[in-house]
């Protein structure tokens, strides 16, 4: 349903509240994300070599991945540059791999430019290396018969660089007029050719 554009968009500290479903929605500031604990969310930092992290949110800093534990461990998933995979990190340039029919294992990550395999749950999956993304995703014959997902690995691009749907700005820069930025709640509700007065 069609609801009024917010007029305003506050940007909360480290450590303070956030609702991004708010009237007007209170966003983070700068590289903060509105991570939910419980029953409500706060302005965190992206975690950094070392700290927690999980299979889903919030994600490592770039360069880094959260490592992937057996089901049911009690170890913590924690950011590091060479993941832990089960028991062991994996070596330089690999990420650790598991699904319903693939137990536990490292695997190599897919370098800008090369083919990979979005669906996490096939054990075709090829993940691109941190600091890219699977993008042109479109669905294709696994050979077996069955279809896969397949699409490119391309790097994310970072604060004031060009940026277009097949080059994306890291989370949370957003791209505004091709380049990546900070959001900004008073040029995103401003039509292109609006002044500067």
């Amino acid at each position: 349903m069609c609801v009024p554009v917010p007029a305003m968009v506050t940007h909360a500290a480290a450590g303070a509240p956030c609702d991004l479903t708010a009237n007007p929605p209170v966003s983070c500031e700068g590289d903060l994300l509105c991570i939910k604990n419980g029953s409500a969310s706060t302005c965190t930092p992206i975690p950094g070599e070392g700290q927690p992290c999980s299979a889903y949110s919030p994600p490592c800093a770039a360069g880094l991945a959260c490592d992937t534990v057996p089901p049911g461990s009690t170890v913590p998933r924690l950011c590091h540059q060479n993941p832990l995979c089960g028991s062991a990190p994996c070596p330089d340039g690999q990420y650790c791999f598991e699904s319903s029919t693939v137990p536990l294992t490292c695997r190599d990550y897919v370098k800008l430019g090369a083919a990979c395999i979005a669906d996490s749950s096939s054990s075709a999956y090829r993940a691109c290396a941190p600091g890219s993304v699977c993008l042109g995703v479109t669905s294709v014959s696994d050979g077996d018969g069955g279809m896969t997902m397949q699409g490119t690995c391309a790097a994310y691009q970072e604060l004031g660089a060009p940026c277009s749907a097949t080059t994306p700005c890291r989370s949370p820069l957003v791209c505004q007029a091709g380049v990546c930025g900070r959001f900004d709640p008073e040029s995103c509700f401003q039509p292109a050719d609006a002044g500067t007065d």
